[in-house]
C-alpha cells in the first residue's frame, strides 16, 4: 500500500482507538524522562536504546507482553499448589510462552477446571482499572487433536465464571 494508505489506514485506528494514542503518549513521556516503564505487577525496564520507532515499539509491547508472562507464571504456581493437595495424579508438564500444559486422569477434570478457576483469577490493576485475563481451556489426547472446553473469566459482581463451549 502506499504512504497516504498507510497514514490514512494509522489514523482511522486511533480515530477508532483514541485510548491506545493516549496510552502510547504516556510511555513516550516517561520514555523521555526516565526511560523506565512499570507493569502492573511493578516489573521495570529501563530501555537504553536508541531514541526512535523501535525503542517505542518495545516499550509499548513491554507492559501487555510481561503482564501477561507474569499472570501466567502467578496461574502456574498456584495452580501446582492446589493440583498437589487435590489432584496429585495431574502432572504440569511444561510451560510455552502464554500457555501452559498437563496431563491428568480423565475423571479429574471437573476438579482441575476448578483450580484454573481460582488460579487465573488474578486481579489487575492498571490505569486505575481492574481487570482479569480471560483464559481459555483446550483438552485433548495429544497437542494436535486440542479441542476448546471452555473460557474463564471473571466478571465483577458476579465472580469468576465458566463458559462451556460444548
Amino acid at each position: 500500500i502506499s504512504s497516504s494508505e498507510s497514514r490514512e489506514i494509522k489514523n482511522t485506528y486511533f480515530n477508532t482507538f483514541p485510548l491506545i494514542r493516549e496510552r502510547q503518549n504516556r510511555y513516550d513521556d516517561h520514555l523521555s524522562s526516565s526511560r523506565i516503564i512499570i507493569t502492573p505487577f511493578g516489573r521495570r525496564r529501563q530501555f537504553f536504546g536508541r531514541w526512535g520507532s523501535e525503542l517505542k515499539k518495545q516499550a509499548y509491547a513491554y507492559v501487555p507482553q510481561s503482564t501477561v508472562a507474569d499472570v501466567l507464571n502467578l496461574a502456574l504456581t498456584a495452580a501446582h499448589r492446589m493440583l498437589e493437595k487435590q489432584v496429585p495424579s495431574a502432572e504440569i508438564m511444561l510451560q510455552v510462552h502464554d500457555s501452559f500444559v498437563f496431563q491428568y486422569k480423565e475423571e479429574t477434570l471437573p476438579v482441575i477446571i476448578q483450580i484454573l478457576n481460582l488460579a487465573f483469577n488474578i486481579p489487575i490493576t492498571f490505569e486505575d482499572r481492574t481487570f482479569t485475563i480471560p483464559t481459555e481451556v483446550e483438552i485433548g489426547s495429544n497437542w494436535e487433536e486440542m479441542d476448546k472446553y471452555c473460557d474463564i473469566y471473571y466478571v465483577k459482581g458476579r465472580g469468576v465464571v465458566e463458559y462451556e463451549s460444548q
